[in-house]
């Protein structure tokens, strides 16, 4: 049976759905632990935290897609950790836009 992914909206065969590690929008920073060096760690891929971004194309379910503070990279989920605000320092994050109540 085939089913739709909510992000994107990708068809896929159901058995391949699983709840993502990660979602778009999610702040990650690299876990020290499971880290993959690569190439691109020279231009600060895995440095500070990254925003779990919309893909230009579907990728596998244990992969997703970073824009860390020195460009975007498609990263293993199992090479990231939740950014928490113990872990990192998120001052350097943009605040989230504040709700506008109507004062009627």
């Amino acid at each position: 049976m085939w089913n739709e992914v909510r992000a994107g909206g990708i068809a896929m065969p159901e058995e391949t759905l699983m709840d993502p590690e990660f979602r778009v929008g999610d702040h990650v920073c690299k876990n020290p632990a499971t880290w993959q060096p690569n190439d691109f760690d020279s231009w600060g891929r895995g440095q500070g935290i990254g925003v779990v971004v919309e893909p230009p194309f579907p990728l596998d379910a244990t992969e997703v897609d970073v824009r860390w503070p020195g460009g975007r990279c498609f990263e293993s989920t199992s090479g990231l950790m939740a950014a928490k605000p113990t872990t990192h320092s998120l001052a350097t994050l943009p605040e989230a836009p504040l709700s506008r109540e109507s004062s009627t």
